[in-house]
């Protein structure tokens, strides 16, 4: 075998591991891995990290958005107070994901452990507080229930169009709507009021 054949196996032998080794550099510094971190510098240089690892296991460290949302809608206690105990946008929350809606006619005890227990409170104006007296049935109620329990939402919603425009309780509730509604204007401030 002439010797220029032998130096030239040996050179393209060469070659390759060069190469290789350059690729390995390559694939080493610029694909590591996607996550961005700013290391301290041991020199006077810094180094950015980058974690290129797939959406699943990213999806493992950082909870989905629709999770956190589905845990905000089991903790939220939410009670209608209507006398209309057929009230339709209390089954359209229900389906909508938030599982824990009740609707109840009246309220008889401000103390007792299902109205503790509330985060939300939607109070229908009319015939509603007759239980507990109030001379302003629902408007005197949600006023009680937001000045005994300042920390929950109350949410004043009517089919009456005309009325008391001046009650404390209009301007101390959280919200006001009117009871035609769209269901959905219901659900858009469920998640206003819980920010989701």
């Amino acid at each position: 075998m002439p010797s220029w054949v032998k130096d030239y196996e040996l050179l393209s032998g060469l070659a390759v591991v060069i190469a290789s080794a350059f690729g390995f550099f390559i694939k080493r510094t610029f694909f590591r891995s996607k996550e961005v971190s700013m290391n301290t510098p041991t020199s006077s240089t810094q180094s950015i990290t980058i974690n290129n690892s797939n959406a699943q296991s990213h999806s493992a460290s950082t909870p989905p958005v629709a999770s956190s949302k589905s845990r905000v809608r089991q903790d939220v206690r939410i009670l209608f107070i209507d006398d209309d105990k057929t009230f339709k946008v209390v089954k359209i929350i229900k389906n909508a994901n938030w599982p824990c809606v009740s609707i109840k006619r009246d309220i008889k005890d401000l103390d007792a452990p299902e109205i503790r227990d509330v985060s939300i409170f939607f109070i229908d104006i009319q015939g509603v507080g007759k239980a507990l007296e109030f001379s302003d049935e629902g408007l005197g109620l949600a006023l009680a229930i937001k000045r005994k329990y300042p920390g929950k939402k109350v949410v004043i919603y009517s089919a009456q169009t005309t009325g008391e425009r001046f009650h404390p309780a209009l301007k101390e509730a959280d919200a006001l709507l009117p009871k035609n509604a769209e269901p959905y204007e219901f659900i858009a401030l469920l998640e206003r009021l819980t920010d989701i």
